[in-house]
């Protein structure tokens, strides 16, 4: 009876034994069904929210002008490669600090004193651009959004955007 008892007591431990290894491994199993679950989310979200770019300011575009303008001369200032030269199309917003005339154009700048950039609105488009030397002047103070290509000024004196269709300078609310 003893050896029955013995044998009875040895099935009844090795059954809890294997008892247990199965449910640790359904532990197991949810618990990484359950990390796995999370990870998918955590990536659907990732994936679902996509931040706004950042705006560009008057500082950001000023520093790209001043990049353009160092990458020409330290490749060795040729006149005829300007046309070449360009930090690409931008757009940024800021208010208008001083209109100026200068030679054949008027140079809008957008910024403040401590972070500007220059538009330059040649006297020969002012009529197809639908503006004048008033319309120009009454710009200051106002925040506009700007868009168009970071070009070299042919004539020296650094970087700035041509503006050839008014929709290029949008006035903000």
């Amino acid at each position: 009876m003893k050896k029955l008892f013995v044998v009875l007591l040895a099935a009844l431990v090795l059954t809890s034994v294997a008892l247990a290894a199965v449910a640790c491994d359904e532990e197991e199993t949810t618990t990484t069904e359950a990390a796995v679950e999370t990870e998918t989310t955590m990536a659907e979200e990732t994936t679902t929210t996509e931040a706004e770019p950042a705006a560009l300011t008057p500082a950001d575009v000023q520093v790209m002008g001043e990049q353009l303008v160092a990458d020409y001369k330290a490749d060795g200032e040729v006149k005829e490669d300007i046309p070449t030269y360009s930090a690409g199309t931008v757009t940024f917003e800021g208010p208008v600090y001083q209109v100026k005339s200068k030679a054949d154009k008027f140079l809008v700048v957008v910024g403040d004193e401590e972070a500007s950039f220059t538009l330059a609105v040649f006297f020969t488009d002012l009529e197809a651009l639908g503006w004048d030397e008033e319309a120009l002047n009454a710009m200051v103070g106002m925040t506009v959004e700007v868009t168009g290509e970071i070009v070299l000024n042919p004539f020296g004196g650094g970087a700035e955007i041509v503006v050839t269709d008014a929709t290029q300078i949008a006035p903000k609310m």
